[in-house]
């Protein structure tokens, strides 16, 4: 695909929505701020390890593991990217690696007419260009969505050429409205040789999308689904714009990591693809529309958010592989649910890590066999990277308060500079980079880790960020508060002890 017919569906149009600095434009300022904090951390720490090594080197072990991990993640991206997907891109044949059928579900929730008219003229540009018998169900929620849907396919040249199903919603989310599409879908006895896509209504395809993403699913008989990167256009102030364009930057590094092990840990509800011999299957739909996870202290709970998870599930646990296209990306309108950076944010973040929570259990119960032996320790690493994260600021609080604001300058030192090293590889993986993105990486874990904290122990607790639906059984938070607490009373107390902090105390 070329950058001209790439730039020729970019909506520059949309009102609001941009795409934010490149990464040449900041890199230099980064430079430049990151050389003085090596200077002056060196010595201060040369110091301080002089003083406190035992100490040090004890909680160093955690953080040696972390970054260990981090390493490697960054290690196996950089193979996928650079030698593992190549390889699979090269086996391939656009003219010789077709399906003969596509089929698209799509759901929309209240989105602008302007955005409804970008994303339908994309995707019908898309199946028109690729050239197979193809059929949409789009789920709507507004009778005027269905008008400018039909206008919009006459304008692209559709009739005739493609099978366009209108689908309202029944107002009870969007579990329930893709369980209704894809039963229909599954009664029209798609042929063996089809695809399914699931994608978003804010979803904007670019040029060549299907052209270069279903190729890949074709030519491989083991994988039952793929994926590709995210590039988020954002509408609001410019700290939520480059906090979106952060998380794409570090799931594009975290999926191309995972998916040397021809797996991934989510099918991204934005742009997925499918065999129809998975998503037509009835439990496939099932698995969607009415999916529940097994928990210790609240017995079942029915799934309301995370469609992408359960779908992920069903695919992982049949032992059907899975891939991520590194080298297509689509656009992914965002905004934030809330004017506040921080409410926005952390609402977001609070139905992310709620699916992650409610899901990675039973996703390890299937076993590293399964899973794929690094997937596996990925998905226990998120379910011990939400404590271990928090050990450096619990213990620079503690000595802070017993030894002074020596330490506090000390760590947010050494916070500005790691998170600036981690920040700056991770722009240079993913070709995103901005200023902002330190500060935001370090707020991301910080805060991330208080929310999957408070998810892990209200897992019953879920809403959606823009409709009116949420959902928890009838035990009391009270209960799940005390207990969350308390085990925060006993995380403190620990990383006190181990850390030392008594001794130099007494």
């Amino acid at each position: 695909m070329s950058a001209d017919s790439a730039a020729a569906r970019t909506p520059s149009s949309l009102s609001g929505f941009t795409a934010g600095s490149t990464f040449t434009q900041s890199l230099p300022g980064t430079l430049v701020y990151l050389a003085p904090l090596i200077a002056l951390l060196l010595p201060i720490a040369s110091h301080w390890f002089s003083q406190h090594g035992a100490m040090l080197l004890g909680l160093g072990l955690i953080g040696i593991w972390r970054y260990s991990w981090a390493s490697a993640h960054y290690l196996r991206a950089w193979i996928y990217r650079a030698y593992r997907f190549p390889m699979i891109r090269a086996a391939t044949d656009p003219q010789r690696d077709r399906f003969d059928h596509v089929a698209v579900l799509i759901t929309s929730f209240r989105i602008d007419a302007e955005v409804n008219a970008a994303v339908y003229a994309a995707l019908f540009r898309e199946l028109l260009d690729y050239g197979a018998r193809a059929t949409v169900v789009a789920c709507v929620t507004d009778p005027a969505d269905a008008q400018l849907l039909q206008a919009v396919g006459r304008a692209c040249g559709c009739d005739g050429r493609m099978d366009v199903m209108v689908m309202a919603q029944a107002g009870l989310g969007k579990r329930h409205a893709m369980g209704r599409a894809l039963r229909h879908l599954a009664s029209r006895s798609l042929p063996s040789n089809a695809a399914v896509v699931l994608m978003d209504g804010d979803t904007l395809l670019r040029a060549g999308t299907l052209e270069r993403c279903l190729p890949v699913l074709q030519r491989n008989p083991q994988v039952g689904a793929i994926t590709t990167d995210n590039l988020p256009l954002v509408r609001g102030t410019a700290i939520s714009r480059e906090w979106y364009r952060l998380r794409m930057a570090q799931r594009h590094l975290l999926m191309c990591s995972i998916s040397l092990s021809n797996r991934l840990l989510v099918l991204t509800g934005r742009f997925s693809v499918f065999r129809a011999s998975v998503a037509c299957q009835p439990g496939f739909a099932s698995q969607i529309a009415e999916d529940e996870v097994k928990h210790w202290r609240f017995g079942s709970i029915q799934m309301l958010s995370g469609d992408d998870k359960s779908s992920w599930y069903w695919v992982l646990s049949r032992g059907w592989k899975m891939l991520y296209v590194p080298d297509v990306t689509v656009y992914c309108l965002e905004e934030l649910p809330s004017k506040s950076f921080f409410a926005g944010t952390t609402s977001l973040m609070k139905r992310w890590f709620g699916n992650m929570v409610r899901n990675s259990g039973r996703a390890l119960d299937l076993g590293a066999k399964r899973t794929g032996v690094f997937p596996w320790f990925a998905l226990l690493d998120q379910r011990l990277s939400l404590w271990t994260a928090l050990v450096g600021p619990t213990l620079c609080l503690a000595l802070t308060a017993l030894q002074g604001p020596q330490v506090l300058v000390l760590y947010l030192i050494w916070v500005i500079f790691v998170r600036s090293v981690q920040a700056l590889l991770i722009g240079l993986f993913a070709g995103r980079f901005n200023v902002w993105f330190p500060l935001l990486l370090y707020y991301g874990q910080m805060v991330g880790s208080a929310v999957k904290i408070w998810a892990t122990f209200h897992p019953n607790v879920q809403k959606w960020t823009r409709q009116s639906i949420s959902g928890a059984d009838a035990t009391p938070r009270a209960s799940s508060t005390l207990l969350m607490w308390l085990t925060l009373l006993v995380f403190v107390a620990g990383v006190i002890v181990i850390g030392g902090v008594l001794d130099r105390a007494l």
